[in-house]
């Protein structure tokens, strides 16, 4: 467990018929005595380490929001039943991996949400020593193309080729109240609205309305000033014109 405090359990039937179960909980391996920093990963590595008994491995590594990444854990001896675990900037817990029996390789596949350094957590989860491989792959997020400025008040046309990502960009003042609204240019078209902070985190990431139909935030308040990015893209990625607008409520 990654942090102390109370945690529920749901359980739930893959079909819509209900039916009997039973439910059972024990401590599971053994506790971690010991956290060791092992260092930094970059896309495309692969290193080996050595656990000790009742350890933990901290790997950290810088990505994007978008990135989609790869982490492949690979015991090198049958005996070892690896646990994997991947947290955010934040270290809240993203997702883990336990998903196979001693000696068998663990796989996260996962769309990082923001920009930052993210942890890797590897033990082995009855604490045994041994050693392992970790790898770490992603593919980049697509950069999107930066389109121009866009002031209050003063709508934009748009065009987007297909696969393309649009970056507008606007200066935003803390406390301003705003609306955005992203419309497409014919019923077709199925628009996405992304609001990134200044230091390119996705704030926002608005895609509720049908084809033809605009996307709208409302009464989003800036918190910091500085240059914010609206990112416009289409869900199927396909060519198509938009409208985009950045109106200050107050």
């Amino acid at each position: 467990l990654p942090v102390t405090g109370p945690y529920a359990i749901r359980v739930s039937s893959f079909a819509d018929n209900g039916g009997r179960y039973a439910l059972s909980l024990d401590g599971g391996g053994e506790a971690t005595n010991n956290f060791h920093d092992a260092g930094d990963l970059l896309y495309g590595d692969k290193k080996s380490e050595t656990l000790n008994t009742s350890e933990a491995h901290a790997w950290f590594f810088q990505g994007r929001s978008g990135d989609e990444v790869r982490i492949v854990v690979r015991p090198l001896t049958d005996i070892l039943d690896l646990e994997v675990w991947l947290f955010d900037p934040a270290i809240d817990r993203l997702t883990a991996k336990d998903e196979f029996a001693a000696g068998d390789t663990e796989t996260i596949e996962f769309t990082l949400p923001q920009e930052g350094q993210y942890l890797i957590l590897v033990r082995e989860f009855f604490g045994e020593a041994g050693a392992y491989e970790i790898e770490l792959a992603a593919t980049p997020a697509a950069a999107p193309e930066l389109v121009g400025r866009i002031n209050y008040d003063e709508p934009v046309n748009g065009t987007l080729a297909p696969q393309q990502m649009a970056l507008w960009l606007f200066t935003g003042d803390e406390d301003d109240v705003l609306d955005f609204e992203l419309t497409p240019g014919s019923e077709s078209e199925d628009v996405v609205l992304i609001l990134q902070d200044p230091q390119g985190n996705t704030i926002l990431e608005i895609d509720d309305s049908p084809a033809g139909q605009s996307e709208i935030i409302n009464g989003f308040t800036i918190p910091a000033d500085g240059l914010w990015s609206l990112v416009v893209k289409s869900f199927f990625e396909e060519a198509g014109t938009y409208t985009l607008s950045v109106q200050r409520v107050r």
